[in-house]
């Protein structure tokens, strides 16, 4: 250990979260152009790219700690929830789902670490519990996948 950067990778714009990918052979950045990107740590490259919401700032991001769902929040209070299948040699991402949780920007999203729950916070004033109950993958072009099931609102924040 030397405490001088091993590596940087450029987003091209503010990053806003980072989380490190249970494998720990990835990374994964969210950044205020609404893009979030999964660095394959060994390739030292950007392997994949998702835009929830074109020209939206993603806020956060977290990583299930068993590596099977990837959720990331944004400035106008949307989750976008995606799973993560690991092949031999690279990450296969389909999107669950996605929902408006707040009403004002979301400033911070976290999955438990049974993934059996997942937090948000936001500039409204709230933090939300929500049940992550179905993770397979929604059905191609449905506009309107189920939102996880709202468990609790702690307001006053």
């Amino acid at each position: 250990r030397t405490g001088t950067i091993q590596r940087s990778y450029n987003h091209g714009h503010p990053a806003n979260d980072v989380v490190i990918h249970p494998n720990q052979g990835e990374i994964i950045s969210c950044d205020r152009a609404g893009a979030v990107r999964i660095w394959d740590l060994a390739e030292n490259t950007c392997a994949h790219e998702l835009v929830p919401e074109e020209d939206v700032p993603v806020s956060s991001v977290t990583v299930a700690s068993d590596g099977t769902l990837l959720c990331a929040a944004n400035t106008l209070g949307n989750v976008f929830v995606w799973t993560l299948r690991q092949t031999y040699d690279q990450t296969q991402i389909m999107p669950v789902t996605h929902f408006s949780a707040h009403k004002e920007y979301i400033t911070r999203i976290l999955l438990s670490p049974d993934v059996k729950k997942l937090a948000t916070c936001s500039a409204d004033h709230t933090a939300k519990i929500w049940e992550v109950n179905n993770t397979k993958p929604c059905d191609e072009g449905e506009k309107d996948p189920k939102p996880f099931p709202l468990e609790a609102t702690l307001t006053g924040h």
